[in-house]
C-alpha cells in the first residue's frame, strides 16, 4: 500500500542515488529537480538534474485490486502508475566530458539499482514520510530508449538546447484508493435454519442422485418421470424451488420408488418458468441426503372458456386482450404476449390470473404464445408434419 506522496517518495530516493553517484565521481556536484527550461539557473558548476516528464497508467494493474485484500472482501483498485524521469547531465562551463562522466556515473548507480528497496525509499528527515516502502510489488528502474525524434520533441516542447540525456521508467507505484469500501461480517449461517455443512464419513454408502427429467418442459399439474440412482427409501418427497417463491413447494410424502426412475405431477403453487427439483428421502425414520437439483419448465396455460381468442378494433386500431393464465403470475415475474408480430411486454402486480393487453394491430388471424418468467405457453401441436395448434390463435377483426 501507499498514498498520495508516493510520487515524490520515488523522486527522493532516485535523486539520492544520483547524489552519491555525483559525489563519488565528481564531488560538489549540484544534483537537483528542475524542469529542462530551469535546469541551469543558478547552477553554473557541474550538474545533474532529475526530470519527472510523464506519468502513465498502468494499464495491467488497473483493474486489480490492491494486494492485500482479503478474499471475501472489496477493494477498490489503486491508481498504478508509471513514472518517466529525464536524467541530464552538465559539465562545468558545458564542458561537455564533464557531463559524460557525470552520465555515465549516474547511469551506472541505475543500473545497479533496478529494484529499490525498501530501506531505500524510507523517508530522511526532514522529507515528509510515505508508505510507498510497504508496498507489496516492488518499484523498478528501467532504462527507456526514446528514439532521437522523441527525444528532440520532449526538448523542443521546453525551448532549451538539447544536452545528452538518459530517459528512465520507474514502475509500479500504487496509490491506494481513498474511498471506504465496503467489508461485511463473516457468514456464519446459509439462511433460516442452516446447520452447516453435511459430512459423510462412510463413502461406501453413495448419495441419492437425480440424472434425468423427462419431459423438461410441462404445464402447470403435468406429469413428467425423473431418474436416478440410490433411490432407495421407505418415502419421498419433491422439493420444487422457484426464483419467484419465497420458500419452496414440498409435495406430500409418497412411497420411494423401487427402481431408477418414479413419476411425478407438477403441484400447485410452482409458478410458471424455470424450477428446480430435488428428492427429499427418509428411510427407517431418518432423513437421507437430498438429491441435487435439477432443472424443469413449467409452461403457462391459456385457461379462457372460449379458443381463439377473438379482439375486435377500436378507432384507432388498437384491441384489448384479456387473458386467463394458469398458474397465476407471481410478483415480480415478466409477462409478454407474442402474437401479430410483436411481443408486448406488461408488469403486472401478481399472484394474478387475469392478464390484460392492450396494442394497436392489423386484423387477421396470428399465431399467440404468452410468456411467463422465460417459459412459453404451448404453441405447437403434436402433430405430423409439425403445425401451430388451432386454439393458441388471435383473431382479430
Amino acid at each position: 500500500m501507499s498514498d498520495a506522496l508516493a510520487i515524490v517518495a520515488v523522486t527522493k530516493t532516485v535523486h539520492r542515488l544520483l547524489l552519491r553517484a555525483a559525489d563519488a565521481a565528481l564531488p560538489g556536484t549540484a544534483v537537483t529537480t528542475k524542469s529542462l527550461d530551469k535546469a541551469r539557473d543558478g547552477v553554473p558548476g557541474p550538474q545533474l538534474n532529475l526530470f519527472l516528464y510523464h506519468t502513465a497508467i498502468d494499464p495491467a494493474w488497473r483493474n486489480m485490486d490492491m494486494p492485500g485484500v482479503r478474499n471475501g472482501e472489496v477493494g477498490f483498485p489503486p491508481l498504478p502508475l508509471t513514472l518517466h524521469y529525464l536524467v541530464t547531465a552538465y559539465g562545468e562551463g558545458d564542458d561537455d566530458s564533464v557531463a559524460h562522466r557525470l552520465l555515465g556515473a549516474a547511469m551506472s548507480v541505475l543500473h545497479d539499482h533496478p529494484v529499490l528497496g525498501p530501506k531505500e525509499l524510507r523517508a530522511q528527515p526532514p522529507e515528509p514520510e510515505s508508505d510507498l516502502h510497504r508496498q507489496v510489488e516492488r518499484v523498478r528502474i528501467t532504462n527507456q530508449a526514446l528514439s532521437l525524434e522523441e527525444m528532440s520533441k520532449l526538448w523542443t516542447t521546453f525551448q532549451t538546447q538539447y544536452r545528452i540525456s538518459a530517459a528512465y521508467e520507474v514502475s509500479v507505484v500504487l496509490i491506494e484508493s481513498r474511498r471506504p469500501a465496503p467489508a461485511a461480517p463473516p457468514v456464519v449461517t446459509r439462511g433460516v435454519g442452516d446447520v452447516g455443512v453435511t459430512v459423510r464419513p462412510n463413502l461406501l454408502l453413495p448419495f441419492p442422485t437425480l440424472e434425468e427429467v423427462s419431459p423438461q418442459t410441462v404445464p402447470a399439474g403435468g406429469t413428467f418421470e425423473l431418474a436416478g440412482h440410490d433411490l432407495d427409501g421407505d418415502t419421498l418427497q419433491l422439493r420444487f424451488t422457484h426464483p419467484a417463491l419465497t420458500s419452496p413447494v414440498i409435495t406430500p410424502p409418497f412411497p420411494a420408488p423401487a427402481g431408477r426412475t418414479l413419476k411425478a405431477v407438477v403441484p400447485g403453487g410452482v409458478p410458471a418458468g424455470i424450477a428446480t427439483i430435488a428428492a427429499l428421502l427418509k428411510k427407517a425414520g431418518h432423513d437421507r441426503p437430498p438429491t441435487n437439483e435439477l432443472p424443469i419448465t413449467v409452461r403457462p396455460t391459456v385457461t379462457n372458456a372460449t379458443l381463439p381468442l377473438a379482439a375486435t378494433r377500436d378507432a384507432t386500431g388498437h384491441v384489448v386482450l384479456t387473458i386467463d393464465v394458469e398458474p397465476p403470475v407471481q410478483p415480480g415475474q415478466v409477462v409478454s404476449l407474442l402474437a401479430a408480430g410483436q411481443i408486448r411486454a406488461e408488469p403486472f402486480v401478481g399472484p394474478t390470473s387475469t392478464l390484460t393487453f392492450r396494442f394497436k394491430t392489423e386484423a387477421g388471424s396470428f399465431p399467440m404464445r404468452l410468456r411467463v418468467g422465460g417459459a412459453d405457453s404451448e404453441l405447437i401441436a403434436d402433430t405430423t408434419p409439425l403445425s401451430y395448434r388451432l386454439d393458441q390463435r388471435l383473431v382479430v377483426t
